[in-house]
């Protein structure tokens, strides 16, 4: 990847970095600065809206909490199924996992040494996993690093309150630094195990992050962000930082 950076980027005109993270990562290899602008990611809404995805088996009256990813070490899923183990405690609720990985034997086995395995559903890859999103009470993901964070906006769009490790990259951006969600530190247990507690048990406080979710979503909507990229390859003199999407 250094490679990669040193050598085709200083050939091109435009370098888009998807978070303000990223840009600065560049930097620190060298990447010229004027050359860069930030433009987040954008989702389509009409995709989520219109999806109709599987129905999880899960009874309608458990609390649910939902992650996705590929399992990787990256998106430290050991740290959630440990706090997922302190909720448990408390809360008769159900953990479901989307996304497959290397580490998907290892996770299942982690479960059952946790004694939650039987309220734990790794449900593979899913083609359309927003069909999903509506059975679940709250979104969390406990990355340890994330370049942007794709899984948060499209959590944000079907409307879950989200719980996010506040780790390098886009996620505090996308969360407004803890104004449309809520972010705990990498790693830590107890943390995210509050968290989760705290949505799961109040319902003001999960409705109120329901409407800050669906709010912030409309700023990465398709139509707001793809005019941002002709700005940023416009031929004028670089623009530098384009502000990221503000509500």
């Amino acid at each position: 990847m250094l490679w990669l950076i040193k050598n085709p980027y200083p050939m091109a005109d435009r370098i888009i970095a998807i978070s303000k993270d990223v840009k600065t990562s560049l930097e620190r290899v060298g990447v010229d600065s004027c050359r860069m602008v930030v433009i987040h990611n954008f989702i389509d809404h009409r995709v989520i809206d219109g999806s109709k995805g599987p129905t999880l088996p899960i009874p309608q009256d458990k609390r649910v909490i939902i992650s996705e990813g590929r399992l990787v070490e990256q998106k430290d899923f050991p740290s959630l199924l440990r706090a997922f183990a302190i909720v448990r405690l408390a809360l008769d609720a159900r953990l479901v996992i989307i996304g497959e990985g290397p580490l998907r034997k290892q996770l299942e086995r982690l479960a059952g040494r946790l004694k939650v395995a039987g309220d734990v559903l790794f449900t593979g890859w899913l083609a359309n996993p927003f069909g999903a999103d509506p059975q679940a009470s709250v979104f969390v993901l406990c990355s340890r690093y994330e370049g942007f964070g794709n899984v948060i906006v499209e959590a944000m769009a079907c409307g879950l309150p989200v719980i996010c490790t506040d780790s390098p990259g886009g996620p505090a951006e996308i969360l407004g630094n803890g104004a449309f969600g809520k972010l705990v530190g990498v790693g830590d247990v107890r943390e995210i195990a509050d968290s989760i507690l705290e949505v799961l048990i109040d319902p003001v406080v999960q409705e109120t992050m329901r409407r800050q979710s669906l709010i912030r979503a409309n700023a990465y909507r398709v139509e707001t962000l793809a005019p941002r990229y002709l700005e940023g390859l416009d031929a004028s003199p670089a623009p530098g930082l384009l502000p990221s999407p503000e509500i």
